[in-house]
């Protein structure tokens, strides 16, 4: 019977209790209403609309006083060299679309530049 209780011991069904994660009692777990998420989508809107105007504020400044436009912050080549999570992280940061394929993220921040 000393056999039976080493099968139990070694059994992989027996999950220890350290594998559980624990849960932060402090964390919120209520979903967002979907007024707050439209509020939050105006807000980054309204955000990505006043530093396009700016962008383009800037660059009609430099045109006028003759100043050549700054080089681009990336190449397709540096593009390329980016794992996929980093070009969605970029997107997002232009709040861009991130679906779709490698080439496609890169070909969509080469379209809109810096």
């Amino acid at each position: 019977h000393e056999s039976m209780a080493l099968g139990a011991e070694a059994s992989p069904d027996v999950v220890a209790s350290t594998d559980v994660p624990e849960q932060d009692p402090g964390a919120s777990t209520a979903p967002k209403s979907k007024k707050q998420i439209l509020l939050e989508k105006k807000a980054r809107a309204a955000e990505s609309m006043k530093a396009d105007k700016a962008k383009v504020q800037a660059n009609l400044k430099r045109k006028q006083e003759g100043v050549p436009a700054p080089t681009p912050l990336f190449n397709q080549h540096s593009l390329l060299k980016k794992n996929v999570s980093e070009l969605k992280d970029m997107l997002r940061e232009r709040n861009l679309k991130v679906s779709g394929v490698k080439t496609e993220l890169v070909n969509r921040l080469l379209e809109h530049g810096s």
